[in-house]
């Protein structure tokens, strides 16, 4: 409706100067005394209330419009601080931004300090090492393991364990794939060389590259363990932003030096599945660790032994994922 008379009327949208213009006149008009000085009027005109009452009324009218004024930039002023805002936190405006991080410090920062002044600044460090994605340019999607345990017939007290691990790698770096794991293997003082690791396969995209990077897989014996480590960058010639990796892995260690079964994420993870079989004899205690959300676990029994199916839908953090304990 006001937009309908300020834009029809002409003037209207300039209210509080025509109210001042009008205000300064009266006050002039009634200060003078210009009627009595006027040519036709006689010289007896004694209404000094009138001229009174019009420097009144002219002094309200002036301050009426001063009021206005003030009130109509005050208003323009928050307009122009909310429209700033919003171009400010716009999302194309932010995405040509080059210090985010920087603005993410700073805002997270006082937001710990809103609830927890005293920690807020270790708090802001663990969230931004362990919570936030900006150091790495890669997640893993659909992270899949299948396990299969035995016992090893060839050595008492013994297992043997073949595993296929299997999940897509998202990445914004389309120039190579970063592949790593490792493993940390206890065995007893008189191993004598039976705790072994041997990879099988490993593919990407299903390309072998097992052996074009076998170099990059090093199995170290100490006294006490056998060291598994495997970093590789794999060159991509494509644009692709999602690789299928798929490993193949067979182990044979000491089921009393090493009695549980755990993985934890390296990295962030979107979903996380787990497949065992395992005998009959065996019995495991399932324990989450560290995860926000629930694991839907099934545990089954068939003909050739025991099965336990458990998946995570969501994200999982560095660290966070399951631990089996043997009984």
């Amino acid at each position: 409706m006001i937009k309908f008379f300020t834009q029809t009327i002409p003037g209207i949208k300039y209210f509080s100067f025509w109210v001042l213009l009008l205000g300064i006149g009266l006050y002039f008009f009634g200060y003078f005394k210009i009627l009595d000085y006027s040519e036709g009027w006689k010289y007896d005109w004694n209404y000094d209330w009138f001229y009174d009452f019009l420097t009144t009324l002219g002094s309200v009218f002036m301050s009426s419009a001063v009021f206005m004024g003030i009130v109509k930039s005050y208003q323009f002023t928050g307009i122009f601080k909310e429209e700033l805002r919003k171009v400010v936190y716009a999302e194309d405006h932010l995405e040509k931004r080059n210090d985010l991080e920087i603005i993410w410090e700073k805002i997270t920062l006082q937001l710990c300090k809103q609830k927890f002044q005293k920690i807020s600044t270790p708090l802001q460090k663990i969230i931004k090492e362990y919570y936030l994605p900006i150091d790495h340019d890669y997640y893993y999607k659909d992270y899949k393991i299948e396990t299969i345990i035995e016992y090893d017939t060839a050595n008492e007290g013994y297992i043997k364990i073949t595993e296929e691990t299997v999940y897509k790698l998202i990445t914004d770096d389309v120039d190579c794939v970063d592949l790593k794991f490792s493993s940390v293997i206890p065995f007893p003082s008189d191993d004598l060389g039976k705790t072994t690791y041997q990879l099988e396969q490993l593919t990407v995209n299903d390309v072998d590259v097992k052996y074009s990077i076998e170099n990059e897989l090093k199995v170290k014996r100490t006294k006490t363990n056998l060291n598994i480590s495997f970093n590789a960058k794999i060159d991509c010639k494509s644009t692709k932003k999602d690789y299928i990796v798929t490993r193949k892995d067979t182990k044979i260690y000491n089921l009393a030096e090493n009695p549980y079964r755990s993985h934890s994420a390296v990295w962030l993870y979107e979903n996380l599945e787990l497949n065992l079989t395992y005998p009959k004899e065996m019995e495991f205690e399932w324990l989450n660790v560290g995860a926000l959300g629930k694991w839907k676990v099934e545990p089954s029994v068939n003909g050739y032994g025991k099965k336990l199916k458990a998946r995570y839908t969501g994200l999982l953090f560095k660290n966070q994922g399951f631990l089996l304990i043997y009984k």
